[in-house]
């Protein structure tokens, strides 16, 4: 689907439910908490492919925040639906389409002399695959 608004933030707390093992992350009043930022940069058919920006690094936090958003990751066999799941399978997508292509750590400290570090990374090819 398409996020409405195509960019914005999602800033729901997030903890834990289900039992151990089969854990899922989910919204939760009492969870910590995580803001997630967002933007659409293409349609392509009945999936858009999204930019992210975590302001906080909860686990699973882009999994939960996207769910909650009723645009699940695509190939989430936990947080998916089953549409999304078809999804996947007709597109050949072998594992959650999820991929780090910007990582930015901030300096160590204050006389950190590298400064912050950005390291990018193209899409893996069986995800560019699937954008084609």
């Amino acid at each position: 689907g398409a996020p409405d608004p195509p960019a914005g933030a999602v800033a729901l707390a997030l903890g834990t439910e289900g039992p151990r093992g089969r854990e899922q992350v989910r919204p939760q009043a009492d969870g910590r908490a995580a803001r997630t930022r967002y933007r659409t940069r293409a349609r392509h058919g009945p999936a858009s492919l999204l930019e992210l920006e975590l302001d906080t690094g909860r686990t699973h936090q882009i999994r939960a925040h996207l769910a909650a958003l009723g645009h699940p990751v695509l190939g989430d066999p936990r947080h998916g639906t089953p549409a999304a799941s078809a999804l996947a399978r007709r597109l050949g997508v072998p594992r959650l389409f999820l991929h780090a292509g910007r990582l930015v750590v901030p300096p160590l400290g204050p006389d950190d002399p590298a400064g912050p570090r950005t390291f990018d990374e193209p899409l893996p090819p069986e995800l560019a695959a699937a954008l084609r």
